[in-house]
Formats: C-alpha cells, sequence, structure tokens
C-alpha cells in the first residue's frame, strides 16, 4: 500500500504542484487542507501516514497549530513547509521538534527525501521494544508498546486481537485500542504462536478469547472476526475442529 500523505497548504496552485509530485513519487495523497479545521477533519476521518504542513495558512489557527494537534493527538510524523526562512519562523516551528523542514522552493529530491528520512526516523521512534528477558517474569509474558511518550507494558493474554490498517495495527485490549506504526507481520513475530494465530491477512487473534467459531468467522469478545480461505485450514487444525 502506498505511503498516505496529507498536504495542508492554503495557496490552492502550490497545493496543487505539490500533490501532483507527490502521486509522481508513488505517494497516495489523502486530500489537500487549506486551514486548521480542515487539517483536523481529514485527520479525523482519513488515515494518514504523514503530513505536510504549511506553517503560514493565513489564518487565527496557523500551520504551527496544526502541528501542535499532530503531536500532542493523532502521533504522526510531520515536515513543515514555508517560504519564510526566517529567525522567528523557525524558532516558532523548533520547539515542535517536526520531522523535517522544508523552504519553497523545494524540488521533487528535496520532497521525496524529506519524507523518507522522516518516516524512517519516526518508525524508529516509535517501533514496539520487547524487553530483555531478565524483565519478563514467567509465566507472565508481555511485551511493551510505545503509547506517546511513554512505554506501556502489556499482557499477552489482556491482547484481545490485533488488525492491520496499512502502516499501522490497532490492538485492542480491555482497557483500551492502542494504535502504533509497524505492520501485522512485525508484530506478530512478537506474539507467541501457541497462543496468537493470524486468521485473516488483516488480523490475529487470541486464541484464549475465542468464543465461537462460525464457517466463515470467528467471535472474539463480541467481535466478528472474518477466517479467510487460505488461514482456514490450518487455524481448525489448529483449535482442534475436525
Amino acid at each position: 500500500m502506498a505511503t498516505r500523505i496529507l498536504v495542508v497548504e492554503d495557496e490552492f496552485i502550490i497545493a496543487e504542484d505539490i500533490s501532483e509530485t507527490l502521486r509522481s513519487l508513488g505517494y497516495e495523497v489523502v486530500g489537500n487542507a487549506t486551514n486548521y479545521y480542515e487539517a483536523i477533519k481529514f485527520l479525523d476521518e482519513k488515515t494518514s501516514d504523514a503530513v505536510l504542513v504549511d506553517i503560514n495558512l493565513g489564518d487565527k489557527k496557523d500551520g504551527i497549530d496544526v502541528g501542535t494537534a499532530i503531536k500532542e493527538t493523532y502521533k504522526l510524523p510531520f515536515i513543515f513547509i514555508t517560504s519564510h526562512a526566517d529567525k522567528t519562523t523557525v524558532d516558532r516551528a523548533k520547539h515542535l521538534k517536526p520531522n523535517g523542514y522544508l523552504v519553497k522552493p523545494f524540488d521533487k529530491n528535496d520532497l521525496y527525501t524529506s519524507i523518507e528520512i522522516a518516516l524512517s526516523n519516526f518508525t524508529a521512534n516509535t517501533a514496539v521494544a520487547t524487553p530483555p528477558p531478565e524483565q519478563v517474569d514467567d509465566p507472565e509474558q508481555v511485551v511493551f508498546i510505545k503509547d506517546g511518550t511513554t512505554f506501556v507494558k502489556l499482557k499477552h493474554d489482556d491482547i484481545w486481537f490485533v488488525k492491520s490498517d496499512g502502516n499501522y495495527i490497532s490492538i485492542q485490549t480491555p482497557q483500551k485500542k492502542y494504535l502504533i506504526r509497524k505492520t501485522l507481520k512485525d508484530f506478530g513475530s512478537t506474539l507467541p504462536a501457541d497462543t496468537f494465530f493470524q486468521v485473516y491477512k488483516s488480523y490475529i487473534i487470541n486464541l484464549h478469547h475465542i468464543q465461537s467459531v462460525h464457517s466463515d468467522h470467528v467471535i472474539v469478545k463480541q467481535q466478528e472476526i472474518p477466517i479467510g480461505r487460505e488461514f482456514k485450514e490450518a487455524f481448525l487444525k489448529k483449535v482442534n475442529i475436525a
């Protein structure tokens, strides 16, 4: 799946030019927001992997406000773009520690490099971490995930199921649903195979929490989860259904 980019730029011609360049580089453009409120609406309703934000939106709430919302609420990599590289502008932007900073006019290579570096650094900083063996007390097996700026310890038994959505996964637990930037394959490799099983291309379930099994789906904690044909035979054997 192509990396999804949201563009926040109030000058139509520039926004169209950036969007066209992004598509030529193989990215998917989620949309173009022209102000703070449109940007928040896109972030609430569409899945984005990164955001390009013009600092000077010409509104009461500018790109700095958008960047603040992304940093505090949406936990996405974002790159500030601006035609002003003066000290005042840079000082306003740098306290947010954006994942990149592009000064207009920038070329195709600058844009590509900035996005890829931002994504790479962000992924490295938010990756799932598993503790060293000495930190895990058997039989309580756990995994650590980064939730905002905090590492949260999840017991394996508290993970009901995991669902993938592009470059992200959601982890459903009794307490809450965690959203992290990780592939289902990579996260699944940290879970014990005797407890967790992939039943669909986008789902891994905890076998301990199965409530019922049907011909084409399984119920886990009241959630109906499909069973893919390519996984069905192995799954039925796993749960001892002939």
